[in-house]
């Protein structure tokens, strides 16, 4: 999972250096950590919802 978050960071980076290239377009580090927030939000939700599941059973 944490590769995932790792990824997620890496690929968002990628995109906001692309953006820096498009007319119209702006790179914002803001964008990154939105990105990367989302995805750490969803691995925790993910541990979250395991941990009930085995708490249930």
């Amino acid at each position: 999972m944490i590769y995932s978050i790792v990824f997620v960071f890496l690929y968002a980076c990628t995109d906001e250096i692309h953006q820096y290239f498009i007319p119209g377009r702006s790179m914002s580090f803001k964008d990154v950590l939105i990105d990367t927030s989302g995805a750490i939000i969803g691995y925790l939700v993910i541990k979250l919802i395991k941990a009930i599941k085995i708490k249930k059973d």
